[in-house]
């Protein structure tokens, strides 16, 4: 089994991610839905749905959460689901971050939860790269 994944973002934002991490990495091996919630949106409707995406996800190895930015209402939302058990939350999806998930669909709930947050990390860096303390390469 694979840990199912929950993208929950600002309108638009989870299904670009997705679209492009599919055109990448192809198909995740598990099971992936996004709720995109817009400005207009009622949070109770959106609890719901997510509700019923998170019981289509979880078959057993957990639900991976991820969302844009936190202190919105997308990443509030969504941390009230940390409560359910089984269930990481990650703040701050990218698409390093997504590329990761898709290439771990098979590790337990921790581990892809690490990989993603150490995708994410490895996925933002300044260009041109840092050859010494205090100076980029020219």
């Amino acid at each position: 089994m694979s840990v199912g994944v929950l993208l929950i973002n600002h309108q638009h934002v989870g299904s670009g991610l997705l679209a492009a991490a599919r055109s990448i990495c192809g198909e995740y091996a598990g099971s992936i839905e996004e709720v995109s919630i817009s400005h207009d949106a009622k949070p109770l409707d959106v609890i719901v749905e997510i509700e019923n995406k998170m019981q289509a996800l979880d078959q057993g190895s957990g639900v991976l959460i991820l969302s844009d930015l936190y202190g919105s209402t997308p990443s509030n939302i969504a941390t009230q689901f940390y409560q359910l058990g089984n269930v990481s939350v990650v703040l701050g999806v990218n698409l390093p971050m997504l590329i990761r998930v898709f290439n771990y669909p098979k590790d337990d709930l921790d581990k892809v939860t690490a990989k993603a947050i150490a995708g994410a990390k490895d996925g933002v860096f300044a260009y041109p790269p840092k050859i010494k303390e205090g100076g980029y390469a020219k």
